[in-house]
């Protein structure tokens, strides 16, 4: 068996027993869109979750737009309020709610799953 074949098999492997009604946070990106046609060569249809700036679509939320539309997929577009209070306080948030070190990549990624 080649490491391909190794490898599609522990990804299939790993989604299989997936909750049928566990949604996907969808970027777009290329670990997203894998996870994605995992969870598609298992049976499931999940519904889709991403997000952008509020009157700002994303290269990513547009990506994720023309897959699920491609696909038949449910997606559910989140967007941000773009308000500087807002974002104040998601920060302050995230910040005493995350252990550990935090880095800005960390801030970019967690303020989005505040909302959802």
């Amino acid at each position: 068996m080649t490491f391909d074949e190794r490898l599609r098999n522990a990804l299939l492997e790993a989604v299989q027993d997936a909750p049928a009604d566990r949604p996907l946070l969808l970027s777009g990106g290329m670990d997203s869109v894998t996870l994605l046609a995992a969870l598609m060569e298992v049976g499931r249809r999940p519904d889709c979750y991403t997000f952008h700036l509020a009157g700002q679509p994303s290269p990513d939320s547009i990506a994720s737009k023309a897959i699920c539309d491609r696909l038949g997929l449910n997606l559910n577009i989140i967007e941000l309020d773009r308000d500087m209070d807002r974002l104040v306080e998601d920060l302050k948030f995230v910040l005493t709610h995350w252990a550990g070190y935090v880095m800005k990549t960390h801030m970019q990624c967690a303020q989005p799953f505040i909302h959802t």
